[in-house]
């Protein structure tokens, strides 16, 4: 029997930056928005595939379609400058992430992602770092962060903090360190949530 697998994501809030503020915001003296999208999806839009997105209790809960490509929830809004936290939960057979100052051309979904990667099989764990989707790929994995690895929670809620400052990315997994890169090709756009396409044949 083909099976669904999920990926649960609730979102904190986001908060933008002043043009000088430092990188490390203190997050209890700035004014945080509440960016979780509400039940009926109004000023979020699904892209690029068919998966589907509920939202309940404040938890987006995204499933995949045998056979589908990468699909997308994304902002009808675009962001340039922030802070944006969040707290993920994913089937240990997907790879999924977090799009930021991204766009949609011709269908095709481009620009920067935060990876979530818990995949049991692969045992890479490079979460938080920092892919570009449809683009030039990996800008900066985790390869030789062994603390960000070791960060990782299986089978439970891990915590993201990532930072946009002009062309500054840099993320924290569970309050370790964990990617940054500098990216000014895209320095404004939208912010989106991914279930990553899988096979017709993915098994239960």
């Amino acid at each position: 029997m083909i099976s669904p697998v999920l990926l649960l994501l609730s979102i904190f809030g986001l908060t933008f930056t002043e043009p000088d503020t430092s990188v490390s915001l203190d997050k209890d003296t700035l004014q945080w928005q509440d960016l979780t999208p509400p039940e009926d999806l109004k000023g979020w839009k699904v892209c690029c595939g068919p998966a589907r997105y509920e939202v309940k209790n404040g938890v987006v809960t995204g499933t995949t379609v045998p056979g589908s490509p990468n699909t997308f929830l994304i902002t009808e809004k675009k962001y340039g400058d922030f802070e944006l936290e969040y707290e993920f939960k994913v089937d240990s057979k997907l790879n999924s992430g977090v799009q930021i100052r991204s766009e949609v051309e011709s269908g095709v979904m481009r620009g920067c992602q935060i990876e979530i990667d818990m995949d049991e099989n692969r045992q890479r764990f490079w979460s938080a770092g920092i892919f570009e989707e449809g683009d030039r790929g990996w800008l900066c994995d985790l390869s030789e962060n062994a603390p960000a690895i070791a960060a990782h929670k299986l089978d439970d809620w891990n915590q993201v903090r990532v930072v946009a400052k002009g062309a500054l990315i840099e993320t924290r997994l569970n309050d370790v360190f964990a990617a940054r890169t500098w990216s000014g090709k895209r320095i404004s756009g939208v912010i989106g949530l991914q279930v990553h396409g899988v096979s017709a044949q993915q098994k239960e």
